[in-house]
């Protein structure tokens, strides 16, 4: 897990509406306006260019909790929301997923690696 606790390293003119930050070779720029709301960024870039870190210096930022997600070539539409969990009396309890977190309790998610997601599921 990435140290961020001494403070994300964007440039303090930076805001995060109607701004353009040129975060590193491979990841080009990241451009948010007030037309893009309440649109997510989907943010490209090699790997160590800093994408994940992003994420959590934007959470940190707003003073929000950042959710992960970790995606796979397996993720379905539905892990996306819930997942079934035997509880310990054996019965199948529903678990909200991270992204249905954020939105609940306001949070910033994050899709790790979600170009990975099958775009059809047969």
């Amino acid at each position: 897990m990435t140290d961020i606790s001494s403070g994300p390293k964007i440039p303090k003119r930076m805001g995060l509406l109607g701004s353009v930050a040129n975060l590193g070779v491979g990841l080009g720029p990241l451009i948010v306006d007030k037309e893009d709301l309440p649109m997510n960024p989907r943010i490209l870039g090699k790997p160590g260019v800093g994408k994940t870190t992003l994420a959590y210096a934007t959470g940190k930022r707003l003073n929000k909790d950042v959710y992960i997600f970790q995606c796979t070539m397996d993720t379905r539409p539905e892990d996306l929301l819930i997942s079934p969990v035997i509880s310990s009396d054996k019965s199948i309890k529903y678990v909200a997923s991270s992204l249905v977190s954020a939105m609940i309790k306001g949070g910033v998610c994050l899709l790790d690696e979600g170009n990975r997601i099958s775009e059809k599921r047969k």
